[in-house]
């Protein structure tokens, strides 16, 4: 419709009618601005918006920064939260915790959406593409801010959606000290900008990956050596002492792991079984000061057999190794870990397919069946 005026009074009006449609001004709601996309029909689902039922994102806190400490699940309604200098929940702490939200996002108008995060401290953001149940292993986040510079920013990304269907997002932020807050915002030409609203958003199970439920296991059997040389420490018949950990995470810095061991020069060897929940591809990371090596097999674990993770002395780089597991099997595994000197920890963490990293879970770790004790 186009009008000019040359002079004098002006108006333009738009009227409608029909055999059961009075005369009047065409309403607002029934109007459209450019551009829009009729994908079929008038009655398309593009033009119109798609109002949703959800009910909002399964969001999962831990109690650190790394994902690690599994703390609270939940479902939220909306990412919309200004904690400030408080604490998410009350099992969290005010600084150093980190959330997941996890689930279905539904777009109202097929459109080029933006979406912007705003985050305090870092932020990473993934979108499948339509109708997919999670985010495929190995895709890069759209937003990937994961520095630690302690200052609130807004960060942006652009993806095309289609009305009335779903996408799985994910979202990850974590604190790591000062104020703190997390928002998830939704534009495009048809839907101004807003917080992504509940009814748009479906929350994920509590994992979308199918495994067994959780063992019984109690831990692996450590051994505790006099001498820092595990080729000559591992060769004496019986060890300081002989124990079971329920992981394989300690940090004695500058003190002492055992009371009749020195704090410098000591080796350990933990052995026992792995049970994974979960089909697919585990990630074994390995983080220690001085050396340690990790072997993870279905066989029986020999000296000369060749290890998953081998790292050399005074360093505390991670290094980390892919070994695809079936649930449900025990697989043999072994950590050798030795201390020269000076600062002393040791790290075991795993990342299963259903994308928690976190220290091997007790539970599914087992002594070996039989155990030689020491005769202290």
């Amino acid at each position: 419709m186009e009008v000019h005026d040359t002079g004098g009074l002006s108006q333009a009006k738009l009227f409608w009618s029909s055999a059961r449609q009075s005369k009047e001004i065409v309403p607002s709601k029934n109007l459209y601005p450019e551009p829009f996309a009729i994908t079929s029909s008038p009655s398309s689902s593009s033009i119109l918006p798609i109002n949703g039922n959800g009910g909002g994102l399964r969001g999962e806190y831990f109690s650190d920064n790394e994902f690690l400490q599994y703390s609270l699940p939940r479902v939220d309604p909306t990412i919309n939260f200004d904690w400030g200098m408080s604490r998410p929940a009350p099992s969290l702490p005010v600084d150093n915790f980190s959330v997941r939200w996890t689930g279905w996002i539904e777009p109202r108008y097929s459109d080029l959406y933006t979406f912007s995060v705003i985050a305090d401290d870092g932020a990473r953001l993934w979108l499948s593409e339509k109708d997919q149940n999670s985010i495929p292993e190995g895709s890069a986040p759209l937003i990937d801010d994961w520095a630690w510079p302690g200052v609130q920013r807004t960060l942006s990304t652009q993806k095309q959606l289609e009305a009335g269907h779903r996408y799985f997002i994910r979202m990850e932020v974590h604190d790591t000290g000062g104020l703190s807050q997390a928002k998830l915002f939704w534009s495009s030409a048809r839907q101004s900008k807003e917080i992504v609203p509940q009814s748009q958003l479906y929350s994920a199970p509590e994992t979308t990956i199918v495994g067994p439920p959780s063992g019984n296991g109690t831990g692996l059997r450590g051994r505790y050596y006099r001498g820092g040389d595990t080729a000559y420490a591992l060769t004496l018949p019986y060890p300081v002492v002989e124990r079971i950990d329920p992981t394989i995470d300690f940090a004695w810095r500058y003190g002492i792991p055992y009371y009749s061991l020195p704090g410098d020069n000591f080796s350990i060897r933990w052995e026992g079984y792995v049970q994974p929940q979960y089909d697919g591809d585990y990630t074994f990371t390995l983080q220690a000061d001085d050396s340690a090596r990790l072997w993870v097999e279905e066989s029986p674990i020999y000296d000369n057999m060749p290890p998953l993770i081998e790292r050399g002395n005074n360093t505390s780089t991670q290094y980390s190794a892919v070994k695809t597991l079936q649930r449900g099997h025990l697989y043999r595994i072994r950590v050798d870990y030795a201390q020269g000197g000076g600062d002393s920890f040791i790290y075991l963490r795993l990342t299963d397919p259903s994308l928690y990293k976190q220290i091997n879970p007790q539970s599914q770790l087992y002594p070996p069946s039989t155990p030689i004790l020491s005769p202290n």
